[in-house]
């Protein structure tokens, strides 16, 4: 092989090497853009995901606010309808059987009944 060749050779694997370097470099880019991108959407989710749960407690939340209502109304209407205290206490037992699958905050306290 003679010295022409050899520099020939050396040049063409000089020219594929940094051929493929800019090329797989130009591929990494992308890539960590991708990566910022599925990151954003992952966050995304997350977000919505959460905001649907707060719906769902908020409209839970109204649900029992609606029940508690709802327990308050009849007692009172029972209570209006009493004449005695035994009837009296036959309404509180009423509202808190109402009110027994309510949070405590939304309870009616035993000082009012």
């Amino acid at each position: 092989m003679n010295i022409k060749k050899l520099f020939l050779l050396l040049v063409c694997a000089l020219f594929v090497g940094s051929f493929y370097s800019l090329c797989s470099g130009e591929e990494k880019a992308p890539s960590g853009t991708m990566d910022k991108v599925y990151k954003k959407i992952l966050e995304e989710r997350k977000t919505t995901a959460k905001s649907k749960q707060d719906e769902k407690a908020d409209a839970e939340r109204e649900k029992q606010i609606a029940i508690s209502n709802a327990c308050l109304e009849k007692y009172d209407s029972c209570l209006e309808k009493c004449k005695n205290t035994s009837c009296e206490e036959k309404c509180s037992n009423a509202l808190t059987v109402c009110e027994k699958d309510l949070p405590a905050d939304l309870k009616t306290p035993d000082e009012m009944r």
